[in-house]
């Protein structure tokens, strides 16, 4: 990213993302226990904005939105077990 209008530069924070998945069966070949997991930080869908401020020029900022991290699990049972 440039600099805004008064010169000073205009730093953007990268989205850095760590997903991952685990699935465990178990001996009786019955159930499986699963883990989803997104570990993330800084912003995603950053651009410049032009916003008028009063009479003054116009200021340029950077805009984004943060995403959230989340961990998901699951438990799949196998109804007359697996072949």
């Amino acid at each position: 990213m440039g600099p805004d209008d008064a010169g000073n530069p205009l730093v953007s924070v990268p989205l850095r993302e760590f997903p991952g998945a685990l699935l465990s069966p178990f001996a009786s070949r019955v159930f499986d226990l699963g883990l989803n997991f997104l570990i993330v930080s800084g912003y995603g869908g950053q651009t410049l904005e032009t916003l008028p401020v009063g009479g003054n020029a116009p200021a340029t900022v950077v805009t984004g939105f943060p995403p959230k991290s989340y961990v998901t699990a699951s438990f799949t049972y196998h109804f007359g077990g697996r072949q």
